[in-house]
């Protein structure tokens, strides 16, 4: 690691929170922790499959929306985010309904761990079940590669938790950790 540089850490493992922080702590570096529910859907056949209302379609995310979603994201509105959000959507399976305008209104990414990621509706689409058709047509096509379908939530996102359970996700035992390490002395910007 080279521990003069921001760096990101996830983990279930038991005891990588306190080996990071105590590390980080001694090199008098900055630590943020997320503690994310694990969530996995038992049966991912069993999602839903169902056709979206009249109108909206589902797609993969292009990647000229790279913009919006880390717009949306709860980390993103930087340069680092949009590089981080535009890999993911290159490199990595997604999906997203798709307005009869022809633009994203829900959607989810998958990361390179293979997880459910930044599931996200617009504030006025939400109400609607759109994210079930999102996450429907990327848990089958994960599933259909061979991986489960598996996503983290924040304890305190009642609504997104809700949601994954409606969906058929049942909570896992134990802390899926995210831990954002950055220098002291602050960062530099992504390479371009």
């Amino acid at each position: 690691l080279d521990w003069g540089q921001a760096f990101q850490m996830q983990g279930l493992q038991r005891g990588v929170y306190e080996t990071i922080r105590d590390t980080a702590k001694a090199r008098g570096l900055e630590l943020e922790m997320y503690p994310y529910l694990p969530l996995l859907h038992p049966d991912p056949p069993a999602l839903p499959q169902e056709r979206p209302s009249e109108g909206f379609r589902l797609a993969p995310v292009s990647p000229a929306h790279a913009l919006l979603l880390s717009d949306a994201w709860m980390f993103g509105g930087n340069s680092w985010s949009l590089c981080y959000v535009s890999h993911l959507i290159r490199d990595f399976p997604n999906a997203c309904l798709l307005a009869p305008e022809g633009h994203p209104v829900s959607w989810s990414l998958s990361d390179p761990l293979a997880a459910l990621t930044q599931g996200y509706t617009l504030p006025e689409y939400r109400g609607k079940h759109y994210m079930g058709h999102v996450v429907g047509m990327l848990g089958a096509h994960l599933h259909a590669l061979g991986f489960p379908v598996y996503s983290r939530v924040l304890p305190h996102n009642k609504s997104s938790l809700r949601t994954m359970q409606r969906l058929g996700f049942q909570i896992l035992p134990g802390v899926f950790y995210q831990l954002v390490v950055t220098p002291a002395f602050g960062q530099s910007l992504p390479a371009s």
